[in-house]
């Protein structure tokens, strides 16, 4: 099988591209010319140089393809238009574009469980519940997922909203690794708060799980470990995960929302994009981000090979193992 895969570089994207490499399947990137490809070509990946949100390139990146997974997007942006450009409307583009080429027999768009939104104490949302979403991107990625889903009848999409991912090349969660490797455990959510965790190779895993099979046309599945996680049991995990005591405490309100403020301050002064903001912070400081995998385990017979516990610990001797802790 011929994969065009987007967004190959980023962390999900290059476990999705080695896992699809080491079962055979030959794998074509699209990227951009100022993505950094090394790891892609030691893989023997295929490059296409196409601008997502331009359409520009995109009909011969399709050529000869079988399948699209649509992975590509970005989490932080300058101003919330640009989520709406590149998550929403260069969904739209490649989708159009896969319909046109007449070959493409699969699209896979990943979306995530923030295009979702929070959930109420004590539910565990399902697929068939209505989405409200925080924040720009996710209602961004919520407009991506209303697109492909409206293209069921011309071509068989599903949508997969993975849930927190972590693991080897993280760079995002990382940053949680880091700082309780140094004795702290900062919280801005309350302890009892709960969220669901997903390994990245086992979310690359169930991605192509839905790649091989025909019965996902038009569904959207949530991505987890299956089980449910407090802020308590974070703690733990992660002291258990760096082989450290930690100090835990909780970070005033008020703190977070001026940090927040002055990120975004940085980011108007540099021209950069940055991810602390307080739009974020909406996602960040619900109580419950949670979500159901029954549907995804009992459709296509998968199940992860890690829990977030023991997934900490492998996490944790990749980054000591590569110099990053």
């Amino acid at each position: 099988m011929r994969v065009l895969l987007t967004g190959a570089s980023g962390f999900l994207g290059s476990h999705i591209a080695e896992q699809l490499a080491a079962r055979g399947d030959t794998v074509r990137a699209l990227v951009r010319k100022s993505t950094k490809v090394d790891a892609l070509q030691k893989l023997g990946v295929e490059l296409a140089f196409a601008n997502l949100e331009r359409g520009e390139g995109l009909d011969a990146a399709l050529d000869g393809v079988d399948a699209v997974i649509h992975c590509a997007g970005i989490v932080k942006a300058r101003k919330p238009d640009e989520f709406h450009e590149v998550n929403a409307v260069g969904t739209m583009k490649l989708l159009d574009a896969s319909i046109k080429s007449g070959e493409v027999k699969r699209f896979i768009y990943i979306s995530s469980l923030e295009a979702y939104g929070p959930s109420a104490a004590g539910v565990i949302p399902t697929e068939d519940m209505p989405a409200n979403p925080l924040t720009h991107y996710g209602r961004s990625k919520l407009a991506g997922e209303r697109a492909v889903l409206a293209a069921k009848d011309e071509l068989p999409v599903t949508v997969m909203r993975p849930t927190g991912i972590y693991g080897p090349r993280d760079t995002e969660i990382f940053q949680l690794f880091e700082v309780t490797n140094r004795g702290l455990m900062p919280l801005i959510n309350s302890r009892d708060g709960t969220f669901t965790m997903i390994y990245g190779p086992d979310c690359a895993g169930a991605i192509l799980a839905c790649l091989d099979k025909d019965k996902s046309t038009g569904k959207v599945y949530f991505i987890t470990d299956g089980r449910t996680y407090t802020w308590r049991d974070a703690e733990t995990i992660m002291r258990n995960a760096v082989g450290k005591k930690t100090l835990s405490f909780e970070i005033p309100g008020f703190m977070v929302h001026a940090a927040a403020i002055g990120a975004e301050v940085y980011g108007r002064i540099a021209n950069k994009a940055v991810i602390f903001t307080r739009d974020k912070l909406n996602m960040l400081r619900a109580r419950h981000l949670v979500a159901s995998s029954e549907a995804l385990q009992r459709d296509f017979n998968w199940k992860p090979s890690v829990y977030f516990d023991e997934g900490a610990k492998l996490t944790a001797k990749w980054y000591r193992d590569n110099g990053w802790l």
